[in-house]
């Protein structure tokens, strides 16, 4: 698996928060399930991302749904998510040297920045309310948009 770095730029497309305004598109925010210090109890896509999936269920049979576990993810949940792989990787590799399990780590989890660049929400959750701030605890990232979706047909 090649190591790389997406290109990344801001496009001002707004950020929404996922609700149940879709009869189709589940929500099972993972992260906060599985009790991981700052993750959120909702999910916040870009606006794009969202029209895209709705548009993907036009094309699926109507007994498929989607199932919404992750999209924005704050900066702390990304270094909670990359040091616990880490410690993973170096118990199953015991001879990698530390260069080596975080070269290793970066092939399956995105390495957690502040840089504005790699990380566009950040302003985004600068301007909302300083209620919203606390609750979500943001202080960058968008590591995970797109990625963890799952598609499940409905008995």
């Amino acid at each position: 698996m090649r190591e790389s770095t997406p290109a990344i730029c801001e496009n001002g497309e707004p950020i929404i928060q996922v609700g149940e305004e879709h009869s189709r598109i589940f929500i099972e925010p993972m992260y906060y399930h599985q009790k991981i210090p700052n993750s959120l109890q909702v999910i916040y896509l870009r606006q794009g991302v969202y029209e895209r999936l709705t548009q993907a269920l036009l094309l699926l049979p109507k007994n498929f749904s989607l199932i919404l576990y992750d999209g924005y993810r704050p900066f702390q949940v990304q270094q909670f998510l990359f040091a616990n792989f880490s410690k993973q990787i170096a118990r199953l590799f015991p001879h990698f040297t530390e260069q080596e399990v975080v070269r290793e780590t970066r092939k399956y989890v995105a390495f957690p920045s502040m840089d504005q660049l790699i990380s566009p929400l950040i302003n985004f959750f600068q301007r909302v309310s300083k209620h919203l701030l606390k609750e979500v605890k943001a202080s960058g990232g968008c590591h995970g948009f797109g990625k963890e979706i799952f598609v499940r047909a409905q008995s």
